[in-house]
């Protein structure tokens, strides 16, 4: 899994009530666990290579609160767009695999191992994309 950061808000506000870091799958699955007052809450999660998401309303029914979302893969380039950037980063690398010289598991979209055209694929299957502020 890839490692990331979430912050919680309250609804609508910008101060931060909690924060931690999370890991996501290969498809942009993850779980956060918080200890918050019931209530509605705006989540702020960042996983490079994944565009950053916030994740406005979520609703709190009690005082350990699960949350479960999804993330967009394919933001090599970190910059929260999803563009010929990425492309170029895996056309720089392509063919590059764990434990070779340039390898980098920001740079693998699909955590497979290996630098080449699924990545490419993921990147266009999103390709356009942007995250949230």
């Amino acid at each position: 899994g890839r490692a990331g950061t979430w912050k919680v808000f309250a609804a609508g506000q910008s101060t931060e009530r909690d924060a931690g870091s999370l890991t996501v799958d290969s498809q942009g699955r993850f779980r956060i666990a918080a200890d918050l007052d019931p209530g509605t809450y705006d989540l702020l999660i960042r996983v490079p290579p994944m565009l950053q998401r916030r994740i406005a309303g979520v609703q709190v029914a009690s005082l350990a609160g699960d949350a479960t979302f999804a993330l967009i893969n394919g933001d090599l380039s970190a910059d929260n767009i999803i563009d010929g950037a990425d492309i170029n980063l895996i056309l720089e690398n392509f063919g590059n695999e764990v434990g070779g010289p340039g390898y980098s598991l920001a740079l693998d979209a699909n955590a497979d191992g290996v630098i080449d055209g699924n990545d490419i694929n993921l990147v266009l299957q999103n390709f356009g994309a942007e995250g949230d502020e």
